[in-house]
């Protein structure tokens, strides 16, 4: 029979509005008892309202107890949500329903299952001998199961006797829990984190986040160590407009390993793009133990050479001019324990973008307070200005650059370093843009020249190294240098060499070995080649000739988004010898549900990695796993961690165990 929306129940609609809520109605078959005020919906049977939506194989009215009953296939749309089950009772006056052996889906993508649903109106519901989970009906892989659950739109879900169920098996027990069934950030416990170390012990973290507003929060972390003690962290986070956000970290514990000292630390980076243009950052990381940071909070700073330091800048954008106003301070701490550039505070002024006499002109000054005790305990102030003028103009086919540098730089009354002072005045030529055509492709080259004067007082600058770590010799200097392009369909390789060549008999010295000199300058070359769009190729290297050798070189290939590999050779400041690494990264599907990652450093000077990961990840359809193998050899002591966690769909992960060694 063709589906019609029934005329004579549309004409009952008058007294059936006295319920409370209007019902519209439509069915295969309609069947009425006008004394007992009863109407009966059969096949393919819908009842709407402002309030809800019900379909179901049959559907009974009873107007003079104000209640809808669906059975059969009973399903629909309430304002909190959609519904399923066998049976449903709707109370139209009240707006309540009763559903038997059903399952309601909330907005937030929380599905709730009982064998029975009491809705009390107000997106609220109970259920008795219920569960929650968050994956689709053909795949339950997961649930949270309770003998009742009270649960509220946008609100909490509370149990009662909990258990989580993985498959058919149940892990874990519960006599009370609570979850927030919403979208929206609110307070309560984070899930917790447990694990072991050999040097720690018993490890139980427990984390609560507090929301501040719409656009500030907070989580608290409370450590708990069998054998080191407990430690404290906060974390605040902020971004009340567009183009701000911060985010600051503070731990601290008082250690039991160590006698109960304290250790902390401040880990803060905050940015304001302000609508005028003008940029507000400011980075810190402070503490007083670097152990801390790898062995409690397991964050990413176990490098070679270490240090905290604070750094905030004001910068001010106009059409016309940049101007950065910024203070700093470092405390640098090698592997070797030695320390250097401590306690120091720093005032820096930097100007871009002014134009005089048709030169770019660009100011950088700085002052601060340094205390080296490799140089002797006392602290001395240290000065430096520079300022740097360039123009670019058009002489026939070729095209020239001139520019023109003062720098200076004073130490006060430091017994050990001398102040210094150096002028470079530069006239760069390049030539016409050659160009050849191989088919679709497209070569083009042109060449450059440079001619200069640079001189320097005798003090060697212990701080001012130019930006190919070379000290510039006095006198007058030659450069040469050749740039090339490719173009070949929609990809584009670049690469260039130049040299610089002392024309005044003095020497380049290498400052990593001040014994070490040349007349010429290193070789520095580079290269940019996309070979498809899924393969690129880098290369930057750079030729020694007063140690003839290839002293730095960077070689990385690109297959893919998912392989990459880096060759390092490279004298490495704060170790003091030349590293010879390979660093590759690599990632992908294994199959439908597994992937796996790997990263690692391999030094082959040392013979050995300085750093491996080796992460698995299994997913299907709404429950995975992540394991994960880190191993640090960076800092002073090898490191090596052990995580495994559970991964819920739309939750995250979820009991996460990480074990030390």
């Amino acid at each position: 029979m063709k589906k019609l929306p029934i005329l004579f129940c549309l004409l009952s609609l008058i007294s059936i509005n006295t319920i409370a809520d209007t019902l519209n109605m439509s069915a295969d078959e309609v069947h009425s008892d006008t004394k007992k005020g009863i109407f009966t919906l059969i096949g393919s049977a819908t009842v709407k309202s402002e309030k809800v939506t019900i379909h179901a194989d049959m559907i009974t009215i009873y107007r003079k107890e104000k209640q809808v009953v669906a059975k059969g296939n009973v399903h629909g749309k309430m304002a909190s949500g959609s519904f399923s089950g066998e049976k449903m009772v709707y109370s139209t006056q009240k707006g309540t329903a009763d559903i038997s052996d059903g399952s309601i889906l909330l907005n937030q993508g929380f599905i709730f299952r009982a064998k029975e649903i009491h809705y009390l109106g107000k997106g609220r519901y109970h259920l008795v001998e219920g569960s929650m989970t968050t994956c689709p009906d053909c795949c339950a892989r997961w649930s949270f199961d309770a003998s009742e659950i009270k649960v509220k739109k946008e609100g909490y879900a509370f149990f009662d006797n909990l258990t989580f169920r993985i498959g058919n098996h149940h892990y874990m027990y519960l006599p009370k829990f609570i979850y927030p069934a919403k979208m929206k950030r609110t307070f309560g416990l984070l899930i917790p984190e447990i694990g072991n170390s050999s040097r720690q012990g018993f490890k139980y973290r427990q984390s609560l986040f507090i929301p501040i507003g719409e656009s500030m929060d907070m989580t608290y972390t409370l450590d708990y160590y069998s054998k080191a003690g407990t430690g404290n962290g906060f974390e605040y986070r902020l971004a009340r407009h567009p183009g701000e956000f911060g985010r600051f970290y503070l731990y601290s514990i008082s250690n039991n390993l160590k006698g109960g000292e304290r250790s902390s630390l401040f880990d803060g980076k905050y940015h304001d793009f302000l609508p005028s243009g003008d940029k507000i950052r400011l980075t810190s990381f402070e503490g007083d133990d670097f152990n801390l940071v790898r062995d409690f909070t397991f964050r990413q700073y176990d490098l070679a050479m270490r240090q905290y330091n604070t750094d905030f800048s004001y910068e001010i954008n106009r059409p016309h001019f940049q101007l950065t106003l910024a203070a700093a301070r470092r405390n640098i701490l090698f592997t070797d324990g030695k320390k250097t550039f401590y306690n120091l505070p720093e005032l820096r002024f930097s100007s871009r973008g002014l134009t005089l006499a048709g030169h770019r002109v660009r100011l950088d000054a700085r002052i601060g307070n340094v205390k080296n005790p490799n140089m002797g305990d006392s602290a001395f102030l240290s000065s430096f200005i520079r300022s740097e003028a360039r123009r670019s103009f058009s002489l026939g086919n070729f095209t020239v650059t001139d520019r023109f540098r003062v720098s200076v730089h004073q130490y006060g009354n430091n017994p050990v370093l001398n102040d210094f002072s150096s002028y470079l005045g530069e006239i760069r030529l390049y030539s016409p843009m050659l160009e050849h055509h191989y088919g679709s492709s497209v070569h083009q080259i042109r060449f450059f020249t440079a001619f200069g004067y640079h001189n320097a007082s005798s003090g060697f600058p212990e701080f001012i190294n130019d930006s190919e770590d070379y000290i510039t010799p006095d006198g007058i200097y030659g450069s040469a240098g050749v740039e090339s392009i490719l173009i070949s369909g929609n990809r584009t390789a670049i690469g260039g060499m130049y040299i610089t060549r002392n024309l005044s008999g003095n020497m380049y010295h290498n400052p990593n070995d001040s014994s070490r000199e040349s007349k010429t300058s290193p070789i520095i070359a580079y290269l940019r080649f996309p070979f498809s769009d899924s393969i690129r190729f880098s290369l930057d290297a750079r030729f020694d000739p007063a140690l003839n050798t290839l002293d730095r070189m960077m070689f990385t290939a690109n297959f893919g988004e998912h392989i990459s590999a880096s060759y390092l050779r490279a004298f490495t400041f704060g170790e003091n010898q030349i590293r010879d690494s390979l660093i590759a990264a690599i990632q992908g599907q294994l199959s439908e549900n597994w992937s796996a990652a790997f990263r690692a450093d391999y030094d082959f000077t040392l013979n050995d990695f300085r750093y491996k990961m080796i992460q698995l990840r299994y997913y299907r359809d709404c429950i995975g796993m992540n394991i994960t193998y880190r191993n640090n050899s960076y800092s002073t002591v090898t490191t090596n961690e052990f995580t495994i966690s559970l991964v819920l769909r739309n939750i995250g992960e979820m009991f996460k165990y990480r074990l030390g060694l």
